[in-house]
């Protein structure tokens, strides 16, 4: 295919895929880990578009797995 046709058919498949939906979901840190917010903001499971950001407060230098 040539650049014309590799563009048409990107539009093609934005135009067909559904927008994801953000949500920032904020943790109770160390209380909770991310799976547990989750859940917590989600009883009834993670909505099929959504795309999670997960938040919470850390000290300065500190470092963490983000989902465990």
């Amino acid at each position: 295919m040539n650049g014309r046709h590799d563009r048409r058919l990107a539009k093609l498949e934005l135009d067909l895929r559904p927008a994801a939906t953000l949500f920032y979901v904020w943790r109770d840190r160390p209380r909770e880990t991310a799976r547990q917010a989750i859940a917590r903001r989600f009883p009834a499971g993670v909505p099929a578009d959504a795309r999670l950001v997960i938040c919470s407060w850390q000290a300065a230098g500190e470092r963490e797995n983000p989902i465990a």
